[in-house]
């Protein structure tokens, strides 16, 4: 008798999922950019914010490309948020200096005095395309632990768009100035268990705008940056 070996098929699998995140931002500006007259300073020294809950969410469908490596794809949606700590001031108008133009806006933000202050939020809501590798580094049926990284085109859907100006002295309220496709990319390592029916998994994860929030043409730049715990669910495809 010569024993029969069913080699198993590997199976597609759809995960949902959401991450709960601690938001904030990552702010500079090039050496060639010139604020006016006014000395150079870091907008990281002069800007106040605080960082604030954020949350990610959405569906991907795995794809076994070899025993240890998934692909996967889906939908997803971001929420960031940040809280700008700001001076309400009386209305004043000031300029924005772009690369090459200027607009100007009203505002009754001041950056370092005022009435009183004032903590506005500036958030974001946008929906993703995740596309990414998943790794099984160690474990086997019941408990895995594995490493995940992707790219996420993004398209934004709203933001506050609050921005300092080229002094730092003021925030504008200027949306129309905001990117609308930028690429997040995220890395995260989790565990995995095998609950019969289904797979639970939960790690830590780091989501980092590689882009501007802001157009091209806005001097200082915004990148958000989220510290997130994923928890998800996977079940098989048949």
């Amino acid at each position: 008798n010569i024993p029969l070996v069913i080699k198993q098929k590997p199976v597609k699998q759809v995960q949902f999922y959401i991450a709960p995140s601690l938001s904030y931002r990552v702010l500079y500006a090039g050496n060639k950019i010139a604020f006016g007259n006014l000395p150079r300073e870091n907008p990281e020294d002069a800007a106040i914010h605080n960082p604030s809950l954020g949350l990610e969410g959405g569906v991907a469908v795995l794809f076994p490309v070899s025993k240890r490596v998934k692909f996967r794809t889906g939908i997803q949606f971001n929420y960031t948020h940040y809280e700008v700590n700001a001076f309400k001031a009386a209305p004043q108008l000031t300029t924005i200096r772009l690369n090459y133009s200027s607009i100007q806006r009203v505002t009754t933000l001041n950056n370092d005095n005022g009435y009183y202050a004032k903590n506005v939020a500036n958030e974001t809501y946008q929906v993703s395309i995740p596309l990414g590798l998943e790794f099984k580094l160690a474990g086997k049926k019941k408990v895995q632990w594995n490493l995940a990284t992707n790219l996420q085109p993004s398209y934004l859907l709203k933001a506050s768009g609050y921005l300092l100006t080229n002094d730092l002295k003021n925030y504008v309220k200027a949306p129309d100035l905001m990117s609308h496709l930028n690429v997040n990319s995220s890395i995260e390592t989790f565990l995995r268990w095998n609950a019969k029916n289904f797979l639970i998994q939960a790690g830590p994860q780091l989501r980092y705008q590689l882009f501007s929030n802001a157009r091209g043409e806005y001097p200082i730049r915004e990148h958000l940056v989220d510290y997130g715990f994923r928890i998800g669910i996977v079940k098989p495809l048949r």
